[in-house]
């Protein structure tokens, strides 16, 4: 059970990780403009529903 909890962490930490440098590459719009085709949801919900899913 812990060691999920710490393995779900880190899956965590790399996707914030990875998004940062995403956020780094690209300018607000074109990266919101990425997320939003990507995904079809707003920026701002998807950072939580990616928080929801890894936390499942």
């Amino acid at each position: 059970m812990n060691k999920s909890r710490q393995i779900r962490n880190s899956v965590l930490v790399r996707s914030i990780a990875r998004g940062r440098r995403i956020k780094e590459q690209l300018s607000d719009d074109s990266r919101d403009w990425l997320i939003r085709m990507m995904t079809g949801q707003r920026p701002q919900d998807v950072y939580f529903v990616t928080a929801q899913r890894v936390a499942v």
